[in-house]
């Protein structure tokens, strides 16, 4: 927090903030956000780096995912979902990575019944 604040005492017009929210109350992390908003009204440029997923659309306009190094998705935050971000961060449908499945029933392998009394 304190490098933000010296950023914004010198009229810094870019911002690079590497997971400023990682050590944050969420009553920081919602003031935070409003001086964010502020920044980018008054034509600050910002990157913004989370991997909490859920900060990103309450602040950001753009959002690019990068997987081993390499960008793999530049977008508006608007016409992608959450679901999509973390396909493209995971590098496979995430629909796929619980299946749905039936367990095959075999022999009775336990039984618990209550004691006699």
């Amino acid at each position: 927090m304190v490098e933000i604040a010296r950023a914004l005492c010198e009229n810094a017009q870019f911002l690079l903030m590497d997971e400023p929210t990682a050590s944050l109350t969420d009553r920081e992390i919602d003031i935070l956000f409003e001086k964010i908003l502020a920044l980018k009204k008054a034509g600050v440029a910002i990157v913004y780096i989370s991997h909490r997923l859920e900060e990103i659309p309450r602040i950001a306009d753009r959002v690019t995912v990068l997987r081993d190094g390499a960008v793999v998705h530049t977008g508006s935050v608007s016409e992608v979902t959450m679901s999509d971000l973390i396909s493209k961060m995971v590098g496979r449908p995430m629909s796929n990575h619980f299946p749905a499945r039936m367990p095959a029933k075999g022999p009775e392998i336990l039984r618990v019944e209550p004691p006699a009394g």
